[in-house]
């Protein structure tokens, strides 16, 4: 018997992958599996007791994640991906300073795989601690990051729940875990590769932003900057009745689960369809005149 390279699921077989793996990298057939239990991941991660590397991209920090990240026990650092998306007048100095005051968390450290930025750092804890886990939200690019690192061949999709449970390898005397992505939010819209660059719009007070089944306008005119997956489509229309109203102060992100987050200069009272997964925090790109 041997593991599948994509998700290390013990097959009888001589083949490189499962089924499932098999369907996913060459037919891009995915495959559902059971919906995940995040205090049994947390709780198994725990139980391993190794340096844990909890990553989260930089669109989809929110107090949901952060909570999940607080759970674990092991020594741990928070590695905040695609960094090459946040402005370049914020420096990372003040970012992190600004991340540490509003979630109350240390440790943390930033990657950009595309632009290679702080791989020689996390390459180096890695070489320090010998035994790590990688966890993280479902489609925070965990088993992507993984191959990056190791050379490896794990299954790497757009889908949520690639890795369908805990897959375990060694490398040059270094053990790796990859963990199933944990979920922060149910009703998750699958990403595509890449995201958008921010996007300012100027929102009169008579439209309305949709964003997939946001709806989303302000009492008065206002000048907002999108920062959002680029997996979520979004478009300007006349504004219908939105029923719930949050009135915020200047330099806000208005942040929504799994999609990203919308910066205002500017506070203004928010009107918005639903207020499930909405987050306001001071912003964590503004304010920096």
């Amino acid at each position: 018997m041997n593991k599948c390279l994509g998700c290390g699921k013990i097959i009888e077989d001589n083949e490189k992958y499962c089924s499932r793996c098999f369907q996913i990298k060459n037919y891009n057939n995915y495959l559902s599996v059971d919906v995940i239990d995040n205090n049994k991941i947390i709780d198994l991660v725990n139980k391993k007791e190794v340096f844990t590397f909890f990553l989260c991209d930089f669109l989809n920090l929110n107090k949901k994640v952060v909570d999940l990240y607080k759970q674990i026990n092991n020594k741990k650092v928070f590695v905040i991906s695609k960094m090459d998306i946040i402005p370049e007048n914020v420096s990372l100095v003040s970012l992190v300073k600004r991340i540490k005051d509003i979630y109350k968390i240390d440790n943390i450290m930033f990657i950009s795989v595309k632009n290679n930025y702080g791989v020689k750092e996390l390459e180096s804890l890695i070489d320090n601690n010998k035994d790590v886990l990688f966890v993280g939200p479902s489609s925070s690019g965990k088993s992507s990051l993984i191959n990056y690192l190791f050379k490896t061949d794990l299954i790497v999709s757009n889908k949520q729940n690639t890795t369908p449970d805990f897959n375990e390898f060694v490398i040059n005397d270094i053990r790796v875990i990859d963990s199933p992505g944990l979920q922060v939010n149910y009703n998750l819209i699958s990403k595509q590769a890449g995201y958008l660059k921010p996007n300012i719009i100027h929102l009169k007070k008579d439209y309305m932003l949709v964003i997939d089944d946001y709806k989303i306008s302000f009492l008065s005119d206002n000048n907002i900057t999108l920062f959002i997956d680029n997996g979520h489509t979004y478009k300007t229309m006349k504004k219908s009745s939105l029923d719930n109203k949050i009135i915020y102060d200047d330099y806000k992100d208005i942040v929504i689960d799994n999609i990203g987050f919308i910066y205002s200069k500017k506070g203004n009272t928010l009107l918005i369809n639903k207020v499930e997964n909405i987050e306001i925090r001071d912003s964590l790109v503004g304010n920096n005149e």
